[in-house]
């Protein structure tokens, strides 16, 4: 059997009190397969490891390829305080690494393995986000196979619809949105997870049967969708009832994270957006998010910046309003740091992540800003901490105004960045709605807002 071989080598850290990650194992899988493999970890007798937060997975693993892309299968057993779940000396992570493209047999490729935790002391009084960058060496050695379980599987719990013009008939008779999919679980190791894993649950089956019109798309009708730009399989997109791409999605992804992503544009035959039990749906939004959002420099190896302790009008990260289009007011902590930035001036963008724009611009600084006395405004009339801090960057406190959407539904508030403006005073929108991996996933998602 013709196989790819798979290696992993970690440099340890040069802090002896760091949490250490690695792997002793190699591993092979065939092209466009799935690989499972263990990473290791380490942590220090007076530190803890944060694996839980009121429900919300802290330790995040991410490969920055699109050819690439991992899902994190399993955790360590951690123990349980004060709405935490820790893990004291070591445990281990089992991972799963998909080829979505391909990749031509005999090549080799470096990938960063990007992993986001929070350290701790024992006594729970210090705590730090981190991240620890890994290099990972992949072969491809061999050629995609027929996946064994394709056979047994059943492709009847999803109403798939397989031509396109039927498919845009039925969307515009039940004025639904489209969720189209490319894929093929025969071949397509990510394809078989999503058809295993996701598919075969009865909330997705459900959501995709009732709140949509389903097609997955024949070889010969790949064309008809917008598969311009970076390709990879499975790919599915979210398509009004015209065939306009509203959002498009790589990769696979489990129940609760494919139920997120579809939440938004989820409506019942007659058209109605999808009403949602308000308290189930608090309750399901609290798992997604995290306490601490941590912005990456995609030029670089370093951090943007991170932000915590979002308030949204004195309600928490989530608030319900029944007044569309009203003027809240949000509060937030922002820690900028970036020392891989060069002293280049860099804003931060806050907004709802289906909009064209990101609505409001509430910081503008450059490295290690935290902390200092200046305050600038801008030409659009807000005012920010700014100016050179030579000392230890620290966490800033953010006060601002945002309108909500008019319309009714879930919508998430998001953040990035951009060196497009220094001042804050002409976002771009392609500095926001164009950014497809912000929109690919949740990583930047700071609080959710419901309009009913």
């Amino acid at each position: 059997m013709k196989l790819i071989f798979f290696s992993l080598l970690f440099s340890m850290s040069l802090f002896s009190k760091d949490i250490q990650w690695s792997t002793e194992e190699n591993r092979e899988i065939v092209s466009m397969g799935a690989l499972d493999f263990s990473i290791h970890v380490q942590v220090p007798k007076d530190s803890i490891l944060i694996l839980e937060e009121n429900q919300n997975e802290s330790v995040q693993f991410s490969i920055e390829n699109e050819n690439f892309q991992i899902l994190k299968i399993s955790s360590p057993k951690g123990k349980f305080k004060n709405n935490f779940t820790y893990l004291k000396q070591k445990g281990m992570f089992t991972l799963k690494l998909f080829d979505l493209a391909g990749l031509e047999m005999g090549t080799n490729h470096s990938l960063d393995l990007v992993i986001h935790y929070t350290q701790c002391d024992i006594h729970f009084k210090n705590c730090n986000p981190k991240t620890s960058r890994q290099e990972l060496f992949v072969l491809i050695s061999g050629e995609r196979s027929l996946n064994k379980f394709v056979q047994a599987r059943n492709s009847g719990v999803v109403n798939w619809i397989k031509k396109y013009t039927e498919t845009l008939d039925l969307a515009a008779k039940r004025n639904q949105n489209i969720f189209a999919i490319i894929t093929d679980p025969s071949w397509c190791g990510a394809c078989a997870h999503m058809e295993r894993i996701t598919f075969s649950k009865k909330s997705v089956q459900d959501v995709l049967n009732n709140k949509f019109v389903s097609f997955r798309a024949e070889e010969d009708e790949y064309s008809k969708l917008p598969i311009s730009g970076s390709f990879g399989i499975p790919t599915y997109f979210i398509l009004d009832q015209k065939g306009k791409m509203i959002q498009k999605y790589v990769g696979a992804r489990d129940e609760k994270s494919f139920l997120n992503l579809l939440k938004t544009y989820e409506k019942n035959p007659n058209g109605e957006e999808q009403k949602e039990d308000v308290d189930f749906d608090i309750d399901e939004l609290k798992k997604s998010l995290k306490s601490t959002v941590t912005i990456e420099n995609p030029k670089s190896e370093g951090i943007y910046f991170q932000m915590k302790d979002v308030n949204l009008n004195g309600k928490g990260s989530i608030y319900i309003s029944n007044n569309p289009g009203e003027t809240i007011k949000i509060e937030s902590k922002i820690l900028f740091n970036c020392i891989t930035c060069g002293n280049k001036i860099s804003q931060v963008l806050v907004g709802i992540a289906e909009e064209k724009t990101s609505g409001k611009c509430i910081w503008s600084g450059i490295q290690k800003s935290g902390g200092s006395k200046g305050i600038c405004k801008s030409d659009c009339g807000l005012e920010f901490p700014c100016g050179v801090n030579p000392g230890r960057a620290g966490w800033e406190k953010l006060s601002y105004t945002y309108q909500i959407p008019k319309n009714k539904g879930v919508y998430r508030l998001r953040t990035l960045a951009s060196e497009e403006c220094a001042d804050c005073s002409g976002i771009s929108p392609d500095a926001w709605g164009s950014n497809e991996k912000f929109h690919r996933d949740n990583e930047n998602t700071i609080g959710f807002i419901i309009v009913k």
